[in-house]
């Protein structure tokens, strides 16, 4: 029934391997969806117009962004990232066509501004807090969050259609505490004992003798040092801070001294007390007198004293004493009648 004079039309066909991660993908060529599903292979008649392919999935991103200009054998791909094109034949247009679906996810941290390293990559793919949302392609990653100052954050992730959307890591640092004398003002570490952190209404016991370097998370932390003869210290650690140097106060030395007559051993009463530093200084400070019986209590800065106690009738006596502030610091002085 043909007429002599109509021309043969040959239209030739592109063979297309298409699949997915995951599979069951809706398959549209040129705007055309397709009945087939990821795995298929499709036949798609090469004309002029190039082929135009994209992949839709529930609940991720469609994929487009590939073309193949079939009369030159040429693709065209926006991010090979998410395409796997491959020729298998050199002289058929047959085509293996793998798409990748890929989720945005937002990556935060505490602190903000951490780069943020996918997988094996050596350069930064985003930064918390400016540019955080990373797109990711379905299956397991490994991230890592990189901030001056803080340790790296490792961690996996799951990438699929029901995962997350946005993800949350706090960044650990190491902070270093040092214990130091107030009173003498040297930077030299006196060993305290490291024996609380209190954050958050939690309290962690620990037992460090500083210097200690201790991991923290980026919270404000109170710590409670401890050492024998000093006032315990609560020193407040900031959540940037990496250094803290806490200055104790030495304890007061709690001194009960007693005078009696080297005699009859009574009780010496209103027998003047004085006191100074062992060295450095000649000038007495008044410590007391004492009671009826005999005795003065009071407190002095811990160190090493001459005590003199005088009374009329009496010869002065001195003592050079070591005062501590863990205990009470009892003393008798034997008093003798002047001649």
């Amino acid at each position: 029934s043909r007429h002599p004079s109509e021309p043969f039309v040959f239209r030739f066909k592109a063979q297309l391997e298409l699949s997915s991660q995951p599979t069951e993908a809706t398959i549209f060529i040129n705007d055309v969806k397709l009945t087939e599903r990821t795995p298929a292979t499709v036949f798609w008649e090469v004309g002029a117009e190039p082929i135009r392919i994209r992949m839709s999935y529930p609940g991720l991103p469609d994929l487009q962004g590939l073309e193949i200009e079939a009369i030159s054998s040429k693709e065209h791909i926006e991010d090979r990232r998410f395409w796997r094109f491959q020729k298998l034949d050199r002289v058929k247009d047959h085509f293996a066509i793998e798409g990748v679906f890929r989720k945005g996810i937002k990556i935060k941290s505490i602190p903000s501004r951490a780069e943020i390293y996918i997988d094996e990559s050596e350069r930064p793919a985003g930064e918390t807090g400016l540019n955080g949302t990373v797109l990711l392609t379905i299956g397991q990653h490994v991230l890592t969050l990189r901030k001056n100052g803080y340790l790296p954050k490792t961690f996996s992730l799951t990438v699929d259609e029901n995962s997350q959307i946005q993800v949350t890591e706090m960044l650990s640092r190491n902070v270093r505490i040092f214990a130091r004398d107030a009173a003498t003002g040297d930077a030299n570490d006196i060993g305290a004992r490291l024996v609380e952190l209190r954050t958050r209404n939690r309290v962690i016991k620990k037992n460090e003798r500083t210097p200690a370097t201790i991991t923290l998370l980026p919270y404000r932390y109170t710590a409670v040092l401890q050492k024998p003869g000093y006032e315990d210290i609560l020193v407040q650690i900031r959540p940037g801070q990496r250094t803290v140097a806490a200055k104790l106060k030495k304890l007061p030395a709690r001194v009960a001294l007693m005078a009696v007559d080297s005699r009859n051993r009574e009780p010496v009463v209103a027998a003047e007390v004085y006191y100074k530093p062992a060295q450095g200084s000649d000038e007495e400070i008044p410590l007391g007198v004492t009671d009826e019986n005999g005795m003065v209590i009071t407190e002095v800065p811990p160190g090493r004293y001459q005590i003199r106690i005088d009374k009329r009738g009496y010869e002065p006596k001195s003592k050079i004493l070591n005062m501590r502030g863990n205990s009470l610091n009892r003393f008798t002085f034997q008093l003798n009648i002047k001649q």
